[in-house]
């Protein structure tokens, strides 16, 4: 009976750290990094909570939490469009479903290519796969359409991304509103043609004036002949 109860005590005394471990690794697995267990032995269990503590303390420095990545995506004032390597909509920020009058789960597994219009073809079938991405991203000028059907122009950025082990993953695609830009382009046009039609009448003008001196002088010279 001594040995059993000796025996018991033992197995508690293992088995309750390793409970504490389970459950801290849970709360990890949920998102709540840098959880640790007490330390309540100095044997094998109490190296093996150390180093549990150890690693979890790491691991909340080194490890960027899912939150924390939709926080900075949500945060971004340009659309942001992640793609799968199909091109399915995986993924889309906030700015994109204010600015298409949409709600996030309404985009996601649609095709880009009913998103973005007159971009070369680049989200139909094969259009992501022809970018040359070695470089980083490559920019496009197009235009993305909303809900109810209207168009707006955009600077168009595609990059592609990698899983850990380097195969493609996906693709991910920025698109800033550039509207007031091709406004102040129309508006800088309009006014340049405006001074070329006025330095045209100038000229014109200068032109009808010499003619009229040229033959005041050519009159003057015959007369005092």
């Amino acid at each position: 009976l001594l040995v059993l109860g000796v025996s018991l005590f033992y197995l508690r005394s293992i088995l309750r750290p390793v409970r504490q471990m389970a459950r801290a690794t849970e709360r990890i697995a949920s998102g709540q990094l840098g959880e640790t267990v007490p330390v309540v032995s100095r044997d094998e269990m109490g190296d093996l909570a150390h180093s549990f503590n150890h690693m979890s303390r790491e691991l909340a420095l080194t490890t960027v939490s899912a939150d924390f990545l939709d926080s900075v995506v949500d945060s971004m004032r340009d659309v942001l469009v992640v793609m799968n390597t199909d091109g399915s909509i995986r993924r889309v920020n906030r700015a994109t479903a204010h600015l298409l009058d949409f709600e996030e789960g309404d985009l996601l597994g649609r095709s880009a290519n009913q998103l973005f219009d007159q971009v070369d073809g680049l989200f139909a079938k094969q259009g992501l796969f022809d970018l040359d991405l070695d470089e980083g991203a490559v920019a496009r000028e197009g235009q993305i359409c909303r809900r109810d059907g209207t168009r707006i122009p955009v600077l168009l950025s595609v990059a592609s991304f990698h899983d850990r082990d380097g195969r493609l993953a996906g693709f991910i695609a920025t698109a800033a509103d550039i509207t007031e830009r091709i406004r102040a382009e129309r508006q800088t046009r309009r006014s340049l043609r405006e001074k070329e039609i006025l330095l045209k009448e100038i000229h014109h003008r200068v032109k009808n004036n010499l003619q009229i001196i040229s033959s005041l002088l050519n009159l003057q010279s015959r007369h005092d002949i």
